[in-house]
């Protein structure tokens, strides 16, 4: 009874076990073929999803190729509008001026920076200089320059793709201003053309086929296709109108993706139209074996799946039920149970090794575990030492700021100390190794700039002391003068009174006798005395002269710190971007030379006008001179006069109206002579004045006296001189 029980148990269990093998065959077989199925379909969108972003990243190239070339054309054009004598060549309308200027570097920028036109416009369009043909000049471009139009319309720049007469370009448009006037614009055009198109096949791996709208047809304008590659005339024109649909061909026996999209300029207007084409015969490789592939493996897990069908059949018995038992209890996790069966050396065996090896697994999975915490904690350790490296990083980068901080707000106070004057300040931060010659370098060019004015100082001061000698001999020169008139005119009286009496007239000439003397000796002093205003006077000349010189040498400085900071300029255009700051740091030093430049001027005219006064002054003082010797003359003759009155008064009587003519003679010139050093000391106040403004001009400059020191008069400046600081 047990057997026949234990027969039919069996017969039943081998009846399920065929059911499960069937069910099991056919369940792997349907997802096998689903597998297959979705790995093609799926491998199918993942090359359209490739190819796809393989095409949108070479546009996105190339549109970024354009507008850095756009961008770098009008960073070169802001360059040479913010050049001061450009400018003011161009404000001029000095064409011939702004040729020399720009001519003879042209050739450079052609051959290191791809520069194919550089041009000066007025408004609305007029050629006013062609660097790159000069020759060429004062043609209307207002038709189809519409970019230049619209820069000296708005007065903002412009940059981007545009036709021109030497064809389409990449162009830079920067407006050119006088201070607040609108001159006109200059222009900078780049290289754009077949090399541009190869650099951007060698950059992105992609062919391109650039053509442009002539009327109503396109032209090609460059290609790096081979020759004989014909593309769809119907697709370049569904590109103008911004089509972007990718499609799959076959080009020189190699699959590719092409994309038609539309060209447009700088005011975003179609234009042209390009293809691009790249090769994704690599992608189709890849998914046509990944399609083999997943047919192998469907046809593969199809046989597999029957032959377990038939081996379940003959192997479905208790021994399933007890590994089954012993699978619970592996899966409560008590790993200790016994797996049965493990001796058996047939498919129930198999399975028992497969739930020994769960067994196994699972301890195994409980040491993996263990070691994965271990492992986690090993990457948190090593994550927090990376976020330990990313903070010093981090810390050097702030560090270099600060220091580059530190040397603009360094170089900032001092270029405000010399813009007040202030020629005593010298940059006393400490800046780093990078920038410690920079520091040298213009507390250098500050101390000679210093010593320059301590020299103007000095003459000045010199200057100042001769004109007060000079002033105050003319003022004794007055004083003594109208001292003489009072004696001429005593002498005059105590002839009318010689007419009363004899008597009276001898005591009268003796006295005049004694005047005239006096008079005589007085007027000799003042002869010494001109004669050492005509030597101060020139000294001061002599001084004016060294100080021409030294205004020479400023003008001079001033003219090749210009030119630097011009060179400085072109080498930041070079640069680019990179280069803007050290651009704006170059206009400011080119500004403050042009500052002192103008200074100088102003200090050589003020002392030109001096020293004309000074010639004046030495004129005057001479004229005088001659004067007071004749007035001696005369005093001589008057004194021979009254010694003969003296000696023969009995002729008194005959002779007094001679007399009195000679004395009035002799008054007219002494009050000539009164008049005349009258003048000689308006003179002497005049160039006084001139050596006090220009002591005050020069004091407006502070310079240092001694290590550590500094002097300054504490004046402003004059208003009449305030723009030159």
């Amino acid at each position: 009874m047990t057997d026949i029980l234990t027969a039919r148990s069996a017969r039943k269990a081998l009846g399920v076990g065929a059911i499960i093998g069937i069910v099991l065959a056919g369940a792997v077989g349907l997802v096998a073929a689903s597998g297959a199925l979705s790995t093609q379909l799926l491998g199918n969108r993942i090359l359209s999803e490739t190819i796809s972003r393989e095409m949108t990243s070479s546009q996105e190239m190339l549109a970024t190729s354009l507008g850095s070339e756009a961008r770098r054309a009008l960073s070169m054009a802001n360059t040479i509008a913010s050049n001061a004598q450009i400018q003011a060549l161009f404000a001029a309308g000095d064409r011939a001026g702004l040729a020399a200027a720009t001519v003879p570097g042209f050739g450079a920028l052609k051959s290191a920076d791809g520069v194919t036109q550089l041009q000066f416009h007025l408004a609305p369009a007029t050629s006013f200089l062609r660097v790159h043909r000069p020759e060429k000049f004062g043609d209307d471009l207002s038709s189809f320059r519409f970019t230049v139009v619209e820069a000296n319309k708005t007065g903002q720049p412009i940059h981007g793709l545009e036709n021109g007469v030497e064809g389409l370009g990449v162009r830079g448009v920067m407006p050119v201003r006088a201070g607040t006037r609108m001159i006109g614009t200059v222009e900078v055009g780049l290289s754009f053309g077949q090399s541009f198109f190869e650099t951007f096949k060698k950059a992105s791996g992609s062919d391109i086929a650039f053509f442009v709208k002539t009327g109503d047809a396109l032209a090609p304008f460059a290609s790096t296709l081979p020759k004989d590659t014909q593309l769809s005339e119907e697709m370049l024109r569904r590109g103008l109108g911004g089509s972007t649909e990718i499609q799959r061909i076959a080009l020189g026996g190699r699959a590719s993706a092409i994309v038609y999209a539309p060209v447009r300029d700088y005011r975003g207007d179609v234009i042209g139209s390009y293809a691009l084409i790249s090769d994704i015969s690599s992608f189709s490789s890849i998914m046509d074996a990944a399609a083999v592939a997943s047919g192998v493996v469907a046809l593969i897990s199809l046989i597999a799946a029957i032959a377990c069908a038939w081996m379940l059949k003959r192997w479905i018995a208790n021994p399933i039920n007890r590994m089954t038992r012993t699978m619970t209890v592996l899966a409560r996790g008590d790993r200790s149970v016994e797996v049965p069966s493990l001796s058996r050396r047939d498919e129930v065996g198999e399975m028992a090794q497969a739930v020994q090896l769960f067994k196994l697994a699972a301890i195994e999975k409980e040491r993996i575990e263990s070691a994965k915490l271990d492992a986690e904690r090993e990457a948190e350790t090593e994550r927090q030492s990376a976020e330990s490296e990313r903070q010093r990083n981090e810390a050097h980068r702030q560090e270099a700021t600060h220091q580059l901080g530190i040397v603009v707000e360094g170089l900032g106070q001092a270029l405000e100390h010399l813009a007040d004057g202030d020629l005593a300040h010298r940059i006393d931060a400490a800046f780093s190794s990078d920038y410690v010659k920079l520091k040298a370098d213009f507390n250098g060019a500050i101390t000679k700039l210093a010593d320059t004015m301590r020299q103007i100082a000095s003459n000045t001061d010199s200057m100042k002391a001769g004109s007060g000698e000079i002033r105050q001999a003319a003022d004794d020169l007055a004083g003594r003068t109208e001292q003489q008139a009072a004696s001429v005119e005593e002498t005059a009286t105590a002839l009318d009174e010689l007419t009363a009496t004899v008597r009276q007239t001898a005591e009268s000439a003796r006295l005049a006798s004694q005047a005239t003397h006096q008079v005589k000796s007085e007027a000799e002093q003042s002869t010494a005395i001109v004669r050492e205003a005509v030597i101060a006077m020139g000294g001061i000349e002599t001084s004016a002269g060294e100080i021409s010189q030294i205004v020479g040498v400023i003008d001079e400085i001033a003219f090749q710190t210009n030119l630097l900071a011009l060179n400085a300029s072109v080498e930041a255009a070079r640069a680019g971007d990179a280069g803007k700051g050290f651009a704006v740091v170059a206009s400011e030093v080119r500004a403050l030379a042009q500052r002192s430049a103008t200074a100088a001027k102003e200090i050589k005219t003020l002392i030109e006008s001096s020293a004309l006064e000074v010639a004046k002054g030495v004129a005057l003082v001479g004229q005088t001179g001659g004067a007071l010797q004749r007035m001696a003359d005369g005093i001589g003759r008057a004194t021979a006069l009254v010694a003969e009155i003296a000696n023969a008064a009995q002729e008194q009587a005959s002779g007094l109206q001679e007399v009195n003519t000679a004395v009035n003679e002799m008054d007219q010139a002494t009050q000539q002579n009164a008049a005349m050093a009258e003048q000689s000391t308006a003179a002497a106040h005049s160039l006084s004045q001139e050596a006090d403004r220009l002591a005050r001009l020069v004091s407006y400059f502070r310079v240092e006296d001694a290590p550590g020191q500094s002097s300054r008069s504490g004046e402003e400046m004059p208003a009449a001189y305030r723009h030159v600081a």
